[in-house]
Order: C-alpha cells, then sequence, then structure tokens
C-alpha cells in the first residue's frame, strides 16, 4: 500500500477500511442475482423458445450483445466495489489519504489548522458513506462505514471529515506529531 502512497516513512497511523458491512454485501448480491436471472429469462424467451423478448424486442445478436453489456457492468460494479478502500497513513510529516479510485491526497501536517474527534450522522449530515459533501456541513466527507470519525480544519479555512474505527488513535498520533519536539519533550520530565 506505501507505494501508492507516495516516500511514506515510518508511517505512525495506518488504517485501512472497507464496505464491508453485511447488508450492502446482501443488496449487491441480490441486485446480481436478479440481473443474471433477467439475463437468462430473457435468452431462453427469446433465443430458445423463438419468442420475442418485451415490448420492443431486439434482433437476437442485439439482445445477445445488450445482455453481454449489461452482465459485464455488474461484474465491473462488484470489482470496483470489492477493491474500493479508504486508507489514512501518517508519518512525521504528511498525512495520507487514498480513497482508490477517486481521491490520493497528501497533505502536510503543518497545514492542519485543528482537528477533532466527532460522532456524526453518516445520512442525515453526509446523505450516507462514501465521498460526501454536506452542504448543510460545508466541507467533504471520506467514510465508508461507522459514524465516528475525525474533523480536520485546513489553513485555507477549509474542512474534511475523515471516517474512523479509531478516531482517538488518530488524534493521539496527530497530537504527538503537532506539538514541537522540544515542548514534548519538556512535558516528558
Amino acid at each position: 500500500m506505501a507505494q501508492n502512497m507516495g516516500n511514506v516513512s515510518s508511517p505512525v497511523f495506518v488504517e485501512e477500511q472497507s464496505f464491508n458491512q453485511l447488508w450492502v454485501k446482501v443488496l449487491l448480491g441480490t441486485i446480481m442475482a436478479l440481473a443474471l436471472v433477467f439475463v437468462v429469462y430473457s435468452s431462453y424467451v427469446q433465443l430458445y423458445l423463438g419468442l420475442a423478448f418485451g415490448n420492443k424486442p431486439m434482433s437476437n445478436i442485439a439482445l445477445i450483445i445488450f445482455n453481454a453489456i449489461f452482465l459485464g457492468l455488474g461484474v465491473g460494479a462488484l470489482f470496483l466495489w470489492n477493491r474500493v478502500k479508504l486508507v489514512v497513513m501518517l508519518d512525521s510529516e504528511n498525512m495520507y489519504i487514498h480513497f482508490w479510485p477517486f481521491v490520493n491526497k497528501t497533505i502536510l501536517i503543518d497545514d492542519i489548522v485543528s482537528f477533532k474527534a466527532k460522532t456524526y450522522r453518516p445520512i442525515r449530515d453526509y446523505g450516507g458513506w462514501g465521498m460526501r459533501y454536506s452542504l448543510k456541513e460545508k466541507h467533504w466527507a471520506y467514510n465508508v462505514s461507522g459514524n465516528r470519525g475525525v474533523l480536520f480544519e485546513f489553513k485555507d479555512g477549509k474542512k474534511l471529515l475523515i471516517g474512523s474505527q479509531y478516531p482517538s488513535k488518530l488524534v493521539v498520533a496527530l497530537t504527538k506529531l503537532k506539538v514541537p519536539p522540544q515542548t514534548q519533550s519538556e512535558k516528558t520530565t
């Protein structure tokens, strides 16, 4: 994973999340099963029984091409869905956010003005999970599951919520990085 995130030196925090909720898998499985039933039934009716399928029947070749594209898109969507991951990684200088295939950001730790762990309402506040922009909150959120995360504010005034299963650990790691070295050592003595 590090090769996709630039030159990462000694990560102090790494979290990888994916859309692995049971309800999502059931929903996708049901949609694929219905698509397969449609393809098999339409092919059986038109190609085997010789009856025109649908109100506006297509030629046999057109039906075969349509069904192949339909199944290909479905399999492609399943493949994409299973590959989407949100990876957050911190090293001493940068925070890397990789939300394949949509986002690949490197943020300087020094550009982070503030951050705090937050419990939010994914559907109400952001319209669900994924890459979401909230008109109410006026910022982006990257999340894949749950209702906890870390809200960041940057030097340019922009904000970003990153969903996390371990928001407290992310905040602790960032706090250690944001404290100047002499202050941090003075606190420990």
